[in-house]
């Protein structure tokens, strides 16, 4: 993952260690300007999710607790997973 833009779990920006360590837990994430990023690990627990101005990005993985999510300028992605829980989709550019 390109650790030059800015990853946030519950509303903190963390460190790239610290995402991938807390991803399985983490309820808000917050993922932007990450061009080399291609995927995310399992969020399991997220119920908001972010993710923006990554272009490389090609998949989301499963997010079954997702009430929220918004993905824009993301031209790589192709599809998005079933979100079963899901309230608010937005998808840009």
């Amino acid at each position: 993952m390109d650790t030059q833009g800015t990853i946030y779990i519950n509303q903190k920006r963390v460190t790239l260690a610290q995402f991938m360590a807390g991803a399985a837990t983490a309820t808000d994430v917050g993922v932007e300007n990450c061009p080399s990023l291609t995927a995310l690990p399992d969020l399991p627990a997220a119920t908001y999710v972010r993710v923006g101005d990554c272009p490389g990005l090609t998949a989301l993985p499963n997010l079954p607790a997702a009430t929220d999510v918004h993905v824009w300028n993301c031209p790589g992605l192709t599809a998005l997973p079933a979100l079963p829980a899901a309230t608010y989709v937005r998808v840009e550019n």
